[in-house]
């Protein structure tokens, strides 16, 4: 009641028409409702709570809160609090909104709301008036219930001591028989027992074309439960000495079935969960194959839960035919954590052992490819971003050996010698530099005509790469790499004399660039190398130069 605020009185008229039956007990309740003494109208938020005392007692149920139609004060509402009325007295308690009224109002039944259905019949059938004799039951004869025979059409026959049946099915805990022979039985019971002590078996069974034993279990532990505390559990077997005969097949169609499933409990010895053995000479002892032709389905899975056991051994040769490609590869290693997978090579010389480890990183170049010796370590690694390293697991260029490197023929596809040197300034590639005179081991860019302290050219430019880098340690990362020998572009300045193929070069007035030589005799110990390209007079420029320091 959204509007109202203050609930001053409640006249309440109770019709109360009860229906009751064994699975339903709802009841109409009728009310009218006062406000300050004025009939209400509207949509009323209603709770309804049933108890067992007009007050406290125990809560028998609530029905609410629901929205009930209030015209003039009146209103109607269908209740039902379940199986609840024993005949003991109840008290119903309404809630206005947030307003609980007071008193409770008692519910009693209307006259005659309860009676028996039918007292006189069965079923709302007439029954017989004729007396039955021994042993004869009420049967329905399609017109009143009547005495009759419990077995008048005599089905079961005796022949000396033997009885027997041949009129249809028999069904056991069941009355809809489905074959000749039907038992059923609830949970927590055995549906047959067959217990023989003596020779022979304990049930036989055959069939001419089928299905001889079928067992099925829609919840239960196992369809066919077999065993045995000498021999067998089951024993299967085929005795057709031609076509595709099967002893024993498993069929699950549940996705986390087992067609066939083999324990052994045992928990010493070479126990076997399940033992599979073919004489032919081209025989197979476990064909395994996973039918469908797409998702990513097992022909075998074999596990083991010891941290120190295999999934599986062969003890001979093993031969893996596929068609595989980058995607499907013939072998795959799953590592189920984000560590290593690793293969081992061991012999009889178990103090040693070889592993080829792989390991996919958070980012490329945390990709590995290592081979791993027992008292070695680490002998060779590979990572993702295509560097090599020996006897170095962070290879820092694309072949990273730590140790001596032995080649009968080395082949060197960059174009010059360079060595990594510390500089007192910046420079760029093709620059000409000297030996810095204020800073011991460093080098800045070549300053005057004729100058003897030159060092070299800063190798890179143009695009022309480095052959053989010398001084490439951790700490001199931050280094320029200086050509001292071979072929590098340089800045050079042809102002006032040209370049031509042959000529002799030395450092220029303008920093960091060469020239032509024009005095042999100043020269002396200031030659860079030898043009090898032409430049203009007048222009500056890049020319490839011969290092050749002297």
């Amino acid at each position: 009641m959204r509007n109202i605020t203050r609930v001053l009185g409640l006249n309440a008229l109770c019709a109360i028409l009860l229906a009751m039956t064994a699975s339903a007990q709802v009841f109409t309740y009728q009310g009218f409702l006062r406000q300050n003494n004025l009939p209400v109208n509207g949509t009323i938020s209603m709770t309804f709570r049933l108890y067992t005392a007009p007050t406290g007692g125990t809560l028998l149920g609530t029905v609410g809160p629901v929205n009930v139609s209030v015209s003039n004060g009146l209103f109607s509402q269908e209740l039902d609090f379940g199986n609840v009325w024993s005949g003991d007295a109840r008290w119903l308690e309404i809630q206005i909104g947030a307003q609980t009224l007071s008193p409770r109002v008692r519910i009693n039944p209307a006259p005659y709301a309860i009676t028996a259905s039918n007292a006189l019949g069965l079923q709302g059938r007439p029954v017989a008036a004729a007396s039955p004799a021994t042993g004869q039951t009420l049967k329905w004869n399609g017109t009143a219930w009547a005495p009759a025979d419990d077995l008048r059409d005599t089905l079961w026959q005796a022949s000396g001591s033997t009885i027997f049946y041949t009129a249809g099915r028999v069904g056991v805990g069941t009355n809809n028989p489905e074959v000749a022979f039907h038992v059923s039985a609830g949970t927590g019971t055995d549906a047959m027992i067959v217990q023989h002590t003596g020779t022979g078996r304990g049930m036989r069974v055959s069939a001419s074309s089928d299905t001889a034993i079928w067992g099925i279990t829609t919840s239960g532990f196992a369809g066919i439960d077999g065993r045995s505390f000498s021999t067998r559990g089951v024993y299967g077997r085929a005795d057709a000495n031609s076509g595709t005969t099967i002893g024993v097949e498993g069929v699950a169609q549940s996705p986390e079935g087992r067609g066939v499933q083999g324990l052994n409990f045992a928990g010493t010895g070479s126990a076997y969960g399940g033992l599979f053995a073919t004489h032919s000479a081209s025989g197979i002892a476990v064909y395994a194959v996973a039918e469908r032709v797409s998702g990513t389905n097992y022909g075998i899975v074999a596990r083991t839960n010891s941290p120190n056991g295999f999934g599986g051994l062969f003890q001979g040769r093993v031969m893996i035919e596929s068609v595989s490609d980058a995607s499907r590869p013939t072998l795959r290693l799953h590592q189920t954590d984000t560590g290593y997978s690793r293969i081992e090579f061991t012999n009889a010389n178990s103090g040693r052992r070889w592993h080829i480890a792989g390991l996919i990183g958070n980012a490329l170049a945390d990709d590995r490819l290592n081979f791993w010796n027992v008292q070695t370590g680490d002998i060779i690694c590979l990572t993702g971003d295509g560097k090599v390293g020996v006897r170095t697991f962070f290879p820092q260029v694309e072949l990273d050996v730590n140790g001596t490197a032995r080649v009968r023929v080395l082949e060197i596809l960059g174009a010059d010698l360079a060595e990594k040197f510390p500089l007192s300034e910046p420079v760029e590639p093709g620059m000409v530099v000297e030996i810095d005179p204020e800073k011991p081991g460093y080098l800045r860019r070549a300053r005057g005509a004729y100058n003897k302290r030159v060092a070299g050219v800063v190798a890179g430019a143009n695009g022309l790469s480095t052959g053989i880098v010398l001084g490439n340690t951790e700490e001199s990362a931050t280094h320029a790499p200086i050509a001292v020998s071979g072929r590098v572009w340089v800045y050079a300045d042809a102002t006032r004399r040209g370049i031509e193929p042959g000529d002799l070069l030395t450092t220029s007035n303008r920093p960091g660039y060469a020239m032509a030589v024009a005095s042999p005799r100043r020269a002396h110990g200031a030659i860079l190398g030898k043009a090898m390209t032409r430049l203009e007079k007048g222009k500056t420029g890049m020319v490839l130069v011969l290092i050749n320091l002297h």
